[in-house]
Parts: structure tokens; C-alpha cells; sequence
């Protein structure tokens, strides 16, 4: 009957054990669940951290590669622009200088218009010393234009 009792009492905590993993086993079944997705997210994370950190590697390499390309850009960026002010400098001191030597300055219009008129004075003139009917030699004829020429010339000079 000890022995009966024995087993019985043994059977009773059997029972109370399969009953308790059996509460437990569900419990258990998603824990372990949650455990595997925990995994699966933790190694694509861990895949996307080793992928950017790569990235993050080959940007710093191209940098390193980069570094004297922008030094010399830089360098030449300012020298352009050195340059340029040298040469807006150089401009306005030019300009400076032609205001300060107060050259009028004509047109094209209105120097085509002063040779006519300078050509039209020129041709009245020889034509008011040279008569139709009678005839010149070169030496006279050369001696005649260069007098009107000469005299025109320094009409027009002491004008301006």
C-alpha cells in the first residue's frame, strides 16, 4: 500500500509537471518564435551595418582620391581670380587714362561725314584754280593738288 501510495503520489506529480509544461509549452513556443524573428531582424541589420559601412568606405577613399583635384581647383579658382581683378584694374586705369586725355571721339557716322566734307572742300578748291580749257603738266598738276591738300590739312588742324 506505501508503495501504491508511492506511486500514486508519483503519478499525481507527473500529471502536475505535464500540466505545468503544457502551460508553459505555448509560452515557450512563442518566445522561442519571437527569439527567431529577433534573430532574423538583428542579422539584416547586422548585413545592412557591414553594406553601409563599406559604403561608408569606398565615399572616404573616393575622397582621399578627390583631395588634390579640389586643392587644385581651388588654386586655380584663385588665380582667376586674381587675375580678374588685375585686369579690371588694368581696365579702369585704362579708362582713367582716356578720360584724362579728352579725345573727342567720333562716330563712324559723323567721320564719314566730316571726310565728305573735307573731300567736297578739297575738290572745290582745285576745281576753282584749274580752268577747262587749258592744259597742265603732271608737275603742275601734282604741285596744284598737293598745295590744296597741305592747305586743307591745316585748316582742319586748326580747327580741332
Amino acid at each position: 500500500d506505501a508503495e501504491h501510495k508511492s506511486k500514486a503520489e508519483l503519478q499525481l506529480q507527473i500529471e502536475s509537471l505535464k500540466e505545468k509544461l503544457n502551460q508553459e509549452s505555448p509560452e515557450l513556443q512563442e518566445s522561442n518564435s519571437k527569439l527567431e524573428t529577433l534573430q532574423q531582424k538583428f542579422l539584416q541589420l547586422r548585413g545592412l551595418y557591414e553594406e553601409r559601412g563599406r559604403k561608408i568606405t569606398e565615399v572616404e577613399e573616393e575622397l582621399e582620391e578627390a583631395t588634390p583635384y579640389k586643392e587644385a581647383y581651388d588654386k586655380l579658382r584663385q588665380q582667376a581670380t586674381m587675375m580678374k581683378q588685375k585686369y579690371d584694374a588694368n581696365i579702369q586705369d585704362l579708362r582713367q587714362k582716356l578720360e584724362d586725355t579728352d579725345v573727342p571721339t567720333t562716330s563712324g557716322e559723323d567721320f564719314v561725314q566730316q571726310v565728305k566734307e573735307i573731300m567736297n572742300s578739297i575738290f572745290h578748291q582745285i576745281k576753282s584754280e584749274v580752268t577747262m580749257e587749258e592744259e597742265y603738266s603732271g608737275k603742275e598738276v601734282l604741285s596744284l593738288v598737293l598745295g590744296v591738300i597741305k592747305a586743307t590739312t591745316f585748316e582742319m588742324l586748326s580747327k580741332n
